[in-house]
């Protein structure tokens, strides 16, 4: 199937630069997303994920640098590499008098995919949980539903490289479930490789192999998930105890703390870098002291919300607090 069997990277831009007037929204670029696994892309709004997108796609032409799918260049073999592509938007646009199984044939005929086409059109329609509605009119459905016809299109005419811009958006709880399976079912039994782009932090870290986060246009952080859950240092916990106004000020000497917030019956603590074993020590010594009740002492952010503000060059919550998106 695949005829780049010489790149372990099923994208790859170089010094990849984008403009809109003066404005620099992509810079330098250099982006790699291995073949196989599902890849996320993270950033916050106006970062340029959306833009990246675009030109990955050929719905915008670079300013400047080049890009290659397939290990073939985008501007001089786009049609063909298309073929092998499928795309979700953020907003799936559905022609909204269409039913249903009409418009998943439509696209299965734009990407001349052959044979029984009603019968295509109503597996992928079953396979993301929107075969009821299969028969009723694009208009009738519900934003989750849309988004379920949206992820059948996209996936309608078995292509190996999909790119899905915010896929569960609109889906309930279970919904982006359901959905997370079915994409690691299409990786893991298809050998697929999918590429989200999501503002979910969760998401990502409970569906992706790979990441990428991008910023201010530029790509800050690239790699396998394990390898930033492994390197993940946690330099800011949350305390919750029984007396947490007396433990803030039994902490408030300490010589290894930066910061120190008591917020909604828990205490949030920022600790010196390589200071954490001491800061360990000396907090179990004092619950044991004052004889605390411990109820809960975890870090503050997760490894991947950690890989990403660490990333963005956040520092502290405060610091967080403070970024506009």
């Amino acid at each position: 199937m695949n005829d780049f069997k010489n790149s372990d990277h099923i994208v790859e831009t170089r010094g990849l630069i984008k403009f809109f007037g003066k404005k620099s929204v992509v810079h330098k670029l250099n982006l790699k997303v291995p073949c196989g696994g599902i890849f996320g892309f993270l950033g916050p709004n106006g970062a340029g994920k959306s833009t990246t997108i675009k030109m990955i796609l050929g719905l915008l032409r670079p300013t400047s640098g080049s890009i290659k799918v397939f290990g073939m260049k985008l501007q001089e073999h786009r049609q063909k590499i298309l073929q092998r592509v499928g795309y979700l938007p953020e907003n799936p646009i559905l022609y909204e008098k269409m039913r249903v199984i009409d418009y998943i044939r439509y696209m299965a005929r734009l990407h001349k995919v052959r044979g029984d086409l009603r019968k295509k059109s109503l597996e992928i329609l079953d396979f993301f949980g929107i075969a009821r509605q299969s028969f009723s009119q694009c208009r009738e459905l519900s934003a989750g539903q849309r988004q379920r016809v949206g992820l059948a299109q996209a996936f309608v005419h078995d292509p190996e490289f999909v790119i899905l811009d915010e896929p569960t958006t609109n889906l309930d709880p279970l919904g982006r479930l359901q959905v997370f399976e079915k994409l690691r079912q299409l990786v893991e039994e298809k050998e697929k490789t999918i590429f989200i782009s999501s503002h979910i932090l969760p998401e990502i870290e409970r569906l992706c192999d790979h990441l990428g986060i991008l910023s201010e246009g530029k790509l800050v952080a690239a790699g396998s998930m394990a390898s930033f859950v492994a390197h993940a240092t946690d330099k800011e916990y949350v305390i919750i105890v029984d007396r947490p106004t007396e433990l803030y000020h039994d902490l408030r000497p300490l010589p290894n703390i930066i910061d120190l917030e008591e917020k909604e019956f828990q205490i949030v603590v920022q600790v010196k870098p390589h200071q954490e074993h001491q800061f360990k020590k000396q907090l179990l010594e004092i619950i044991l002291e004052k004889n605390y009740q411990l109820k809960a002492f975890k870090p503050l952010y997760t490894p991947i919300e950690k890989t990403f503000i660490d990333a963005l060059g956040i520092r502290s919550k405060r610091d967080l607090e403070n970024v506009n998106e």
